[in-house]
């Protein structure tokens, strides 16, 4: 699934790129209770952001192409429902929008062993003049399926390391992963934190983005527990260039109630800022 470059506005010259802003959110969208109060709150969210790449987990097809209609007139959406057979009742997406992004093209790979559908989507753009793949993935859930999150985030990090020298890579999504789990993986060497960055760590570890999954604070589910499940990695490009986009901000979105009274997710979504 390919977007030309003038139906996404063509691109800008170098020297004046603004900063890149990417939303990443588990947007719950297997919970059916005020479904569409909460879709609509997503729109909501983007509509008072504006971020350049939005990338989404547990979408299902009703939200979706709620989506692909609410945002059409600002955005590309691509996801496995459109790329690939045998998806999943829900996936991931990724919407580009279409003022920022130049030529667009995506493509998904499929968890061989995975028991719950889930695969890993790369789309390859281009930001202002610089190459970018952005990528999102919905890693294994449930805690006996621990084996396979690890495999499955070791699997990333070699997507992320293969993609060509001259990109910027950037992950973002629902890994699932417990801090123990993910040590054991840079551990194993399975995951080089010298050669893809975690961004919150970028940045500091801040306790205010710390735990994405907060039932302290958040009541969506009646599970309880305070996890960093969503992740951002940082690839940087070949250091004989001069692109180079670091982290400089982040921050929580949908922390206030909707007139329901549920939250849009029981996820926090993430806002996270890179300048070049």
């Amino acid at each position: 699934m390919e977007g030309e470059s003038s139906e996404m506005g063509g691109t800008a010259s170098k020297g004046s790129v603004p900063e890149l802003k990417i939303l990443v959110w588990n947007i719950q969208g297997l919970l059916d209770e005020f479904l569409t109060e909460r879709s609509k709150g997503v729109v909501g969210i983007v509509e008072g952001n504006k971020p350049a790449v939005i990338m989404l987990q547990e979408v299902i097809e009703s939200t979706y192409s709620y989506f692909n209609k609410a945002l059409s007139s600002n955005y590309m959406g691509y996801s496995p429902y459109d790329l690939r057979q045998g998806c999943s009742h829900y996936f991931t997406a990724i919407f580009i929008r279409k003022k920022q992004i130049g030529s667009t093209s995506a493509t998904v790979t499929v968890y061989p062993d995975s028991l719950l559908g889930r695969d890993l989507m790369v789309v390859n753009d281009d930001y202002h003049g610089y190459k970018m793949a952005f990528i999102t993935s919905h890693l294994e859930s449930m805690p006996k399926r621990m084996a396979e999150r690890k495999k499955q985030l070791a699997s990333l990090y070699q997507t992320m390391i293969s993609q060509p020298d001259n990109q910027t890579v950037i992950y973002g999504g629902d890994t699932n992963l417990e801090d123990e789990e993910f040590n054991s993986v840079v551990k194993d060497g399975k995951f080089d934190l010298d050669k893809v960055a975690d961004v919150w760590n970028l940045l500091g570890s801040p306790d205010s983005t710390k735990y994405t999954w907060n039932t302290e604070l958040n009541d969506n589910t009646n599970e309880e527990g305070r996890h960093r499940l969503d992740r951002i990695f940082l690839r940087q490009c070949g250091k004989e260039t001069t692109q180079f986009f670091k982290p400089t901000s982040m921050k929580f979105v949908g922390m206030e109630r909707l007139p329901s009274g549920r939250f849009i997710s029981d996820h926090w979504g993430l806002i996270v800022q890179f300048a070049q």
